[in-house]
């Protein structure tokens, strides 16, 4: 479920939105390759990805989406495969949850809207159609005549 970074989204949102694309975790460089064309918001991941490590390596409790899920070779965080962290992936699916209900009620306001449009303008058609016929005078034919006086006597 690849979706397109919208300008609208915030740095976190697009962050975590990487994270949770890649389910399998991320190399370091992988995520920094593709924020290669977003050099202002860089630091700010760089800065996620680091508290991640710190919080693994020397047990802090750093306020970041990420999770350090394997470290290799050295000690640095470079050198790390990521992922989302469980609370991160919550929030994330929530958003998308509130994204899509943000979409559906638009939509439901227009259709509810279009059906009150049909509704009052079939309203005076009917009233237009209603006073043509009462204003028309009434023709009967000779034999509806008969029929009449007939049934009348």
């Amino acid at each position: 479920m690849k979706k397109k970074i919208g300008e609208g989204d915030g740095i976190h949102v697009r962050a975590v939105r990487y994270g949770y694309e890649n389910t399998a975790g991320f190399m370091y460089q992988e995520i920094e390759k593709w924020y290669s064309k977003r050099e202002n918001e860089w630091p700010i991941v760089k800065k996620f990805l680091n508290d991640a490590f710190d919080n693994f390596t020397r047990g802090l409790n750093r306020e970041t989406p990420f999770l350090l899920l394997e470290q290799l070779g050295n000690q640095n965080a470079d050198n790390c495969r990521y992922t989302l962290s469980y609370h991160a992936y919550m929030q994330y699916f929530e958003y998308e949850q509130l994204q899509q209900t943000k979409k559906d009620s638009k939509r439901a306001f227009q259709l509810a809207l279009f059906s009150l449009i049909v509704t009052i303008t079939s309203f005076f058609v009917s009233i237009y159609f209603s006073n043509k016929q009462i204003n028309s005078p009434t023709k009967l034919d000779y034999w509806q005549y008969q029929q009449i006086i007939n049934k009348l006597k």
